[in-house]
């Protein structure tokens, strides 16, 4: 997982990934609806489990305004699922 962060971080520029490690991984199960192929229809609910890993580190930020498009977007594929969430700190901190 950290080695997919610094790729992305190198691919979509902002900034640089200084150290990171894994602190927590477990699996998570998301209850997620179907859609709705017709008016009559009903949607239906299915579990669908998968990764949640929290990366710790330090990064770098080289490019402020492509941080901050990276920032608003989230990072990963299930971004749109809430998933993709940085929570940022001052280094000072």
């Amino acid at each position: 997982y950290v080695q997919w962060l610094r790729g992305l971080l190198a691919r979509q520029g902002g900034a640089e990934l200084l150290d990171a490690g894994v602190s927590r991984y477990q699996m998570l199960g998301v209850t997620r609806k179907s859609q709705k192929s017709s008016v009559d229809e009903p949607r239906h609910s299915r579990l669908v489990c998968g990764p949640d890993a929290v990366i710790s580190g330090q990064l770098r930020v080289a490019d402020p305004q492509a941080f901050a498009q990276l920032l608003s977007n989230g990072v990963g594929r299930h971004r749109a699922f809430g998933f993709g969430l940085l929570l940022l700190r001052s280094a000072s901190s």
